[in-house]
């Protein structure tokens, strides 16, 4: 059984392919599983799914769409056990529930997570992975990126074709909206590159907030128009809930899902809510024009995302221009994607839509189709540009004690990358600043992974253990060598040394990033056009060096002669403005 295990932040799925390649619902045909644990002191455990989201227990805590914990608190805590804990239980509890009845051994398992994971939510994840199927190969794999694989699978040749190009990747789920940009090129096979995703998109539009909506928006005036009782302003704000409260409270939001859910299929449903506060029933008629009040506000807050922050990183990432996004296709996924009025906002962009039937299972689909090398079915090549930037601490000149600093050259902003690959990022030499060791024949590193790529500033990186993913220490003696070199494994979520790289697991090769992104290839290719024609010009031979310079780039390793290039770089500026002059 080749296992794939989508961790939503609303609904986990669960699956896998059967003899005939048919994808099978381990949790039921259509079925999903709430994201909801619960600590219970009595007994002293946790409790997942339905059955966490029906107890009533004194003094239990409840950790709804605790997913977004992972990135968001690694310090988060359900009673005594941590995050790493509470996935690993989870994890144990679906393969008892689901996996282990089917008496079939299971041979991989591919896990979706969001491509704004850094290391240590990565690790979160694997190390908990590792504990329940132990011996067994775990991957990560990004979620936009493992959609589409489901899609491209489901579609017969013809109709992949039509994939092709630059795809903005929308996922609404339940919890999360998140917004990637995918390339996807054919040549020999299918080539799909993900670019960063969109930190700052995980909670501005979800099916989550539209409930909250639907509550306050809907729900709660109904109530009090048809009963006359007035339902307590810390509930309609969802502040300082306490005790019995948070049980009610969230029995209200689960009714408001259903009813979202209902409307978004049906133009006009009965709502029977027994006890929907202090003993009184909720008893009315609803149409989809009453949901408007509701999805306006949360859609505006989606139309000023699409505008304000997707469109930055687009204009970054050269996707959009001179007032017009350069997408081929937008892709809806998630199952909150199908809420009125959400299409119609993503219709704005002016470029076209699609939107396939059961949005919210393809990515289980495709984590459950992924069999082998990071490369997918058909010929897919998976490649990541990873969006974090990584950062050595340094001695300052003269002074031992005090410390800063360096932004490592390696651009994981701008380089594709094999999910599965180890890149070499950086070298240390024994007698350099980098070593932090007090002693001399000690050899002490340690690196940070910084927030937003290359675009943040050194001085915003926090130096604590939630940023260090790298803390190397060890005698002179044991190191062969002058210098310790620094590994990227992405395959493994971590850092790793030289002295390290005889523990990676088989299979991994090491690699060199050595394309950048579609765009950016373009604008190189014009740059070069524009050093060719001012050259003939008469302008300095300094413009030719930089054609060459650009030329040694594409073909080499990163950062391979860095030096000459900038040097090329400025002298043919300096040209172009002397030019320019003349």
């Amino acid at each position: 059984m080749h296992l794939g295990i989508d961790l939503g932040t609303s609904s986990i799925k669960m699956g896998m392919i059967d003899r005939q390649g048919r994808f099978i619902n381990l949790l039921g045909a259509g079925r999903m599983i709430p994201t909801v644990a619960v600590y219970v002191p009595r007994t002293d455990r946790l409790y997942f799914g339905s059955e966490a989201v029906g107890l009533r227990e004194p003094g239990m805590e409840a950790g709804k769409f605790f997913k977004v914990e992972i990135k968001r608190n690694p310090g988060y805590h359900l009673g005594p056990f941590n995050l790493t804990e509470i996935i690993t239980q989870l994890l144990k509890w679906l393969y008892q529930q689901y996996v282990a009845k089917k008496a079939e051994p299971v041979q991989t398992v591919n896990i979706g997570i969001p491509n704004y994971f850094g290391l240590k939510a990565r690790q979160v994840v694997l190390a908990a992975a590792h504990t329940v199927f132990s011996g067994v190969p775990i991957r990560l794999v990004p979620e936009p990126l493992a959609a589409l694989v489901g899609l491209l699978r489901e579609w017969v040749v013809g109709d992949q074709a039509s994939l092709m190009g630059n795809l903005m990747v929308v996922d609404i789920g339940g919890g999360t909206a998140d917004v990637s940009f995918v390339h996807l090129s054919r040549s020999e096979g299918t080539r799909a590159i993900l670019e960063a995703h969109l930190q700052s998109g995980s909670d501005v539009f979800s099916g989550a907030e539209v409930d909250k909506a639907v509550l306050r928006q809907v729900l709660i005036p109904r109530f009090e128009l048809e009963t006359g009782q007035r339902i307590a302003s810390h509930l309609k704000k969802e502040k300082g809930i306490q005790g019995g409260e948070g049980y009610r409270y969230a029995r209200m939001l689960s009714r408001a899902e259903e009813i979202k859910i209902g409307l978004a299929e049906k133009d006009e449903i009965r709502v029977d809510i027994p006890d929907f506060y202090r003993g009184r029933s909720l008893n009315t008629v609803l149409m989809q024009e009453d949901m408007r009040p509701a999805l306006d506000s949360t859609l505006r807050t989606l139309r000023q995302f699409i505008k304000s922050e997707v469109r930055d990183r687009a204009r970054q990432a050269g996707l959009y221009n001179r007032g017009c996004w350069q997408f081929d296709q937008v892709v809806l996924m998630g199952g909150a994607s199908r809420l009125p009025g959400v299409r119609e906002v993503l219709a704005e962009l002016g470029v076209k839509i699609l939107q396939p039937r059961e949005p919210e299972f393809y990515v289980v689909r495709g984590l459950s189709a992924l069999v082998g090398s990071s490369d997918g079915p058909g010929g897919l090549e998976m490649r990541v540009i990873f969006p974090f930037r990584f950062y050595i601490e340094k001695r300052k000149t003269g002074k031992f004690d005090s410390r800063v600093l360096e932004a490592i050259s390696f651009d994981t902003a701008n380089l594709e990358l094999d999910p599965d690959g180890i890149y070499r990022l950086f070298s240390v030499p024994f007698d350099s600043a980098y070593n932090l060791g007090r002693e001399d024949e000690r050899f002490e590193i340690r690196v940070y992974q910084g927030e937003e790529g290359g675009e943040e500033a050194v001085d915003r990186i926090r130096i604590d253990n939630e940023s260090l993913v790298l803390d190397f220490s060890a005698r002179r003696e044991d190191i062969e060598g002058e210098m310790v070199d620094i590994y990227l494994d992405l395959g493994a979520s971590c850092l790793r040394t030289s002295r390290e790289k005889e523990a990676e697991q088989p299979g991994k090769v090491e690699r060199d990033g050595k394309r950048l992104w579609q765009e950016a290839l373009g604008r190189q290719e014009s740059t070069t056009a524009a050093a060719r024609y001012l050259q003939g010009q008469g302008a300095h031979p300094a413009l030719n060096n930089f054609a060459e310079r650009l030329q040694v780039l594409k073909e080499g390793s990163p950062y391979q002669n860095y030096d000459d290039f900038m040097v090329a770089k400025l002298l043919a500026f300096f040209e172009v403005l002397t030019h320019e002059k003349k």
